[in-house]
């Protein structure tokens, strides 16, 4: 009885020091990348410069498009050696697979494999000429290209009255709901709608419309993000206005960004028939992009005799 009663006590144990396996009830989201990534390769060019050195860039493009730009390279030092840089760029677009499945709370597609796409660019052998003891240099690297996105989303609103359907009232749109576009873009939109209905039959929506800076770079020097909207549907007069616009043409707008954002409002007096109404909502933008990175200070040493041999 003792021993049967030992063995007990040992499986019990045992069982105790097995971790348990467990699951979560929702799949992890992949983490994903946005825009362009632009970066010097470590040690090309090294912190302290004595002799012959590399440069070299590394790409990556996040995006599933493909993206043709402009890479321009210079130094800041007095001395000679090297000659500012200026080469065209191509990136090839970014693998992503989507899930079949839908959120039911989010109504996004979760992403099941996602694969950026890297280039590195070798910028040749650089050699200073006549470097004293104490000098510096710094490498700037600006890398320009132009980017378009098209978000779209559907709307609704409720006749009142209405009994059979429901639509809210009040709800933010963004992320994958405006297109998957929107989830990599170096400007995104998010919509926040406010719809009323007093009259059966008729309604008026209004739109808040943001658009936000999120790629880490910035609107090439003095130009602007063009940006149009449109809506879709029956009995519809649709209407935009932005304080960020520097120039409108109906609801076309070149939009200078504000600490990285802009607003666009936009009005809708609709009428259909029936219960609920339905519109497509059309954002598109178009901008030139920078890209900035810069290597800090590095130190420039006279070259040795014995760094030569």
């Amino acid at each position: 009885m003792k021993k049967l009663i030992l063995i007990l006590l040992l499986m019990i144990l045992l069982v105790g020091c097995v971790k348990i396996p467990t699951f979560s009830k929702s799949k992890t989201q992949l983490s994903v990348g946005r825009g362009i990534s632009m970066s010097f390769l470590p040690n090309s060019p090294p912190r302290e410069i004595r002799g012959p050195f590399i440069v070299a860039l590394e790409f990556i493009n996040h995006n599933p498009k493909e993206i043709t730009g402009t890479l321009n390279l210079r130094d800041v030092t007095p001395y000679e050696g090297f000659d500012p840089i200026n080469i065209p760029i191509f990136l090839e677009p970014a693998i992503i697979e989507y899930s079949d499945i839908q959120d039911p709370q989010t109504r996004e597609f979760q992403i099941k494999s996602y694969s950026p796409n890297g280039k590195i660019e070798n910028l040749g052998r650089i050699d200073y000429r006549g470097a004293e003891t104490g000098a510096t240099t710094q490498f700037i690297a600006e890398f320009d290209f132009p980017y378009s996105s098209n978000f779209n989303t559907q709307l609704c609103v409720a006749s009142f009255g209405a009994r059979q359907v429901s639509c809210p009232q009040q709800e933010v749109i963004s992320g994958q709901r405006l297109g998957f576009e929107n989830e990599f873009a170096p400007i995104t939109a998010s919509v926040k709608k406010t719809a009323t209905s007093t009259t059966p039959g008729q309604a008026l929506i209004n739109l808040e419309v943001e658009l936000r800076n999120v790629g880490g770079g910035e609107i090439k020097g003095s130009e602007f993000l063009m940006a149009e909207l449109d809506m879709i549907g029956e009995g519809i007069n649709f209407e935009c206005s932005s304080i960020n616009a520097v120039q409108q043409s109906g609801n076309s707008f070149d939009i200078q960004l504000d600490a990285n954002k802009a607003i666009i409002d936009c009005f809708a007096d609709v009428s259909f028939a029936g219960d609920l109404g339905i519109y497509n909502l059309y954002i598109t933008l178009s901008y030139p992009y920078r890209l900035v990175t810069n290597t800090g200070v590095i130190k420039v040493q006279p070259t040795r005799i014995s760094d030569i041999l």
